[in-house]
């Protein structure tokens, strides 16, 4: 699985890595919001449980903080 931080960071991705990646194509890829605090369009904890959920549906362990 990809995850990106954020629509601008998928946007970078599909313009200067996936061209040359046929791999990535195949893979599982998901736009989750973005971490930086000038992004308050989502609360943290939404931004949290979003986050959570995402590395854990790609068999990463999460622990609390």
């Amino acid at each position: 699985a990809v995850f990106f931080n954020g629509q601008k960071a998928a946007q970078s991705f599909r313009r200067f890595v996936s061209p040359g990646l046929v791999s990535a194509l195949s893979r599982r890829m998901e736009v989750l919001p973005s971490t930086s605090p000038a992004h308050a369009s989502v609360r943290f904890e939404e931004k949290l449980v979003r986050w959570r959920a995402a590395l854990s549906s790609a068999g990463v362990e999460v622990r609390a903080v």
